[in-house]
């Protein structure tokens, strides 16, 4: 916890971006940003660097590809990918890539069945 936390502080778009810090009771690690609604799961602090250096990339470049503000969670738990989840069942119709975003989502995969999006990094 130590370790994420001056992670967060040393660095200024995450001390800026990140409203709270909360630790579940299995002992999941989820970040709370200042604006928007998602939940950030983290889960440990292993690899934090590869973690927060893609929700960075996400939050630069793919956000664009999906209509985020529809996703509740954005998990960096896994390597090498963000999985966006709906977890309220809203609507997801519309066609979330934007050819803006392909560079870096390039395998982007959505599962309407699910509400669930991989953007892989």
């Amino acid at each position: 916890m130590v370790t994420l936390a001056n992670f967060i502080q040393a660095d200024s778009f995450w001390n800026a971006a990140i409203a709270q810090i909360v630790v579940t009771k299995n002992y999941e690690i989820q970040l709370i940003p200042v604006m928007g609604h998602q939940v950030i799961r983290l889960g440990d602090a292993k690899d934090l660097d590869d973690k927060m250096n893609r929700l960075l990339r996400f939050y630069q470049q793919g956000i664009h590809s999906l209509p985020w503000e529809k996703y509740d969670e954005l998990d960096v738990r896994f390597k090498r990918q963000i999985i966006c989840r709906n977890l309220k069942g809203l609507d997801l119709t519309e066609d979330p890539y934007d050819e803006k975003a392909r560079p870096l989502c390039e395998n982007n995969n959505l599962n309407k069945k699910t509400s669930e999006s991989v953007c892989t990094c």
